[in-house]
């Protein structure tokens, strides 16, 4: 992997990093077959999880008047990383209008 520049070289090893996500494989097997230090890649896997990582938080607040009763329809939302959103159904359009506007 010489003589390739930095952006390169980040596209390769998060290609790898996507490639050893996407397997069944045990990371220290997948680093010996593509003959890989597994400092490096380990190094290269928080790089790509850090990438991958959402910094914007979203605030939404709803007037008073949509606050749910008790009794209100709810609709959940679920997002990677294991985020999830229940809103009352009535709001929950200008909430996913919200989402998008991102």
């Amino acid at each position: 992997m010489a003589n390739i520049n930095k952006t390169q070289r980040k596209s390769q090893m998060f290609s790898l990093v996507d490639q050893w996500q996407n397997s069944n494989e045990a990371k220290k097997s997948f680093c010996t077959r593509n003959q890989i230090n597994i400092h490096t890649f380990n190094y290269w896997v928080k790089k790509y999880k850090d990438s991958n990582t959402f910094s914007d938080f979203i605030e939404f607040k709803p007037s008073s008047a949509s606050i749910p009763k008790s009794n209100t329809l709810t609709i959940k939302f679920s997002f990677a990383g294991n985020v999830e959103a229940e809103v009352p159904a009535d709001i929950a359009l200008n909430f996913m209008h919200q989402l998008v506007q991102r």
